[in-house]
């Protein structure tokens, strides 16, 4: 009986979990990693799955396209019942039925009603069009390519959304403790300036400075919590799960700044070499430029003559039990003469939009380049950031220790150990930037010279490593 009521449990507990969908990797249950959000968004991301779907599609477009080099074959039936002469005279033909009785007068003007069961079988084969279906395959082709890569595009566009969301999700909440930290040492002034207030050392002032600087924190931290419930929703919708809000990060900025090699920066000229072999949308423009080409010259197969070899088998019977059956064979050439300027005015506008995707493909070369370097720029500036921010810390640090000293000993001023606490603040703010920055800065670049790869791709068992790195 307990065993029963063990297995019961267990159902009732497995039906809950499927029933409100929550996973142990973003529910809650499990701190979550970089790498995990990634590897959850590449799996479930609408964006990933529409492109998925064109990719899908493009392919499908390919298969239909090469169609045309192949025969197309029909097979048809019909019944018909009639007394028109021309109609009766022929059917009995078809059904190989025809007598001499037939040539009667009355009976050629006044037949009897006739039933006729036909079935056909017939074929057509384009032995040439002017290059108009070779060229429409050559176009499906690239497109599929070009929709690979778009597929590719969006991955990469993915991580980065994702990159950018736990990054944020760290900073609010790191963005949080620093203020509650400094909210903890406010409220120790304060009860030190009572303390020396209500011993008469020190002016009221100083006691009414500190209760305004924890109030004002106190704002601070209400705002920062917000921030924070804020960007873990904007991290749930990034990985494709709106509905179910990760609790706690498996990792923080510090270690996904310190990981091995995402300080590594080439000179740009190497960054710009790498997008300009890989990144997607570049290839995706050259592959425009040429499916335009393929559409130009498809348009001008236009005016070309057409060859098509065609085939079929009829029977024809009345009652089944017999049955004429014939066939025929033949050739069918169609030479365009006039079309009303229809194929003129294709061939022009495929021109045009050919030099459309010409420049198209210098505007996104462009663009790509400026990318690249404004991405090297930021990286580089949050590398550097990073390093003056830490000492700043440091020295922030050691001013507040001296100043809480000096007033203690009554020294300085409130403001003045006020002054110092701030400094502290704003000093560990700027480097949660930095260290924040740093991050989304790799992994911009990376994006921006179409390098980005998941390190989740390789093993989504979690971990600290940035998508990026270990390449």
């Amino acid at each position: 009986m307990e065993r029963n009521n063990v297995l019961l449990i267990v159902w009732l507990f497995a039906v809950c979990l499927h029933w409100f969908d929550v996973p142990a990797e973003a529910g809650g249950m499990t701190p979550l990693s970089l790498s995990r959000a990634v590897a959850i968004a590449l799996r479930e991301h609408p964006a990933l799955a529409a492109s998925q779907a064109g990719a899908e599609a493009a392919a499908e477009g390919v298969v239909r396209e090469r169609a045309g080099f192949l025969p197309r074959l029909d097979a048809s039936g019909s019944f018909r019942r009639t007394t028109h002469p021309p109609e009766v005279f022929a059917s009995k033909l078809d059904q190989e039925r025809f007598s001499a009785e037939d040539f009667d007068i009355d009976r050629l003007n006044r037949p009897n009603a006739r039933s006729d069961f036909g079935a056909s079988l017939s074929a057509a084969w384009t032995l040439y069009d002017g290059g108009r279906t070779w060229h429409g395959w050559q176009e499906a082709r690239l497109g599929r390519r070009a929709a690979d890569l778009a597929l590719e595009r969006t991955r990469q566009a993915v991580i980065a959304e994702v990159t950018a969301a736990y990054a944020g999700w760290l900073l609010a909440r790191d963005h949080l403790g620093v203020v509650e930290a400094a909210l903890s040492a406010a409220r120790a002034h304060a009860r030190l300036a009572e303390e020396r207030h209500a011993a008469g050392l020190s002016v009221k002032s100083d006691l009414l400075r500190a209760r305004v600087r924890v109030a004002e924190l106190e704002q601070q931290r209400l705002d920062a919590a917000s921030r924070l419930e804020t960007a873990r929703a904007a991290l749930a919708t990034a990985m494709g799960r709106r509905r179910e809000i990760p609790r706690e990060p498996a990792d923080s900025l510090a270690q996904l700044s310190a990981a091995p090699g995402i300080r590594d920066a080439d000179p740009v000229d190497a960054w710009l070499a790498r997008a300009a072999a890989q990144r997607p949308d570049l290839q995706e423009a050259a592959l425009a430029e040429e499916m335009a080409r393929e559409r130009t010259e498809r348009a001008r197969a236009g005016h070309l003559p057409r060859l098509d070899l065609v085939g079929d088998v009829q029977l024809h019977s009345e009652d089944f039990e017999s049955a004429g059956e014939h066939y025929a064979v033949g050739a069918v050439v169609r030479l365009p003469l006039f079309a009303g300027l229809a194929v003129s005015s294709a061939v022009g506008e495929a021109l045009a939009r050919l030099r459309q995707a010409q420049a198209e493909r210098r505007r996104v070369e462009d663009r790509a380049a400026l990318e690249v370097r404004r991405a090297h720029n930021a990286f580089g500036s949050a590398a550097r950031r990073e390093g003056v921010a830490a000492a700043a810390v440091a020295e922030a640090e050691e001013a507040l220790r001296i100043v809480s000293e000096r007033y203690a000993a009554g020294l300085v001023t409130m403001a003045d150990l006020l002054s110092a606490g701030a400094a502290l603040q704003e000093a560990r703010r700027l480097l949660l930037q930095a260290r924040h920055d740093l991050v989304l800065g790799r992994a911009e670049l990376e994006r921006a010279a179409g390098v980005l790869s998941a390190a989740a791709e390789e093993g989504e068992g979690g971990g600290t490593s940035p998508p990026g790195e270990g390449r």
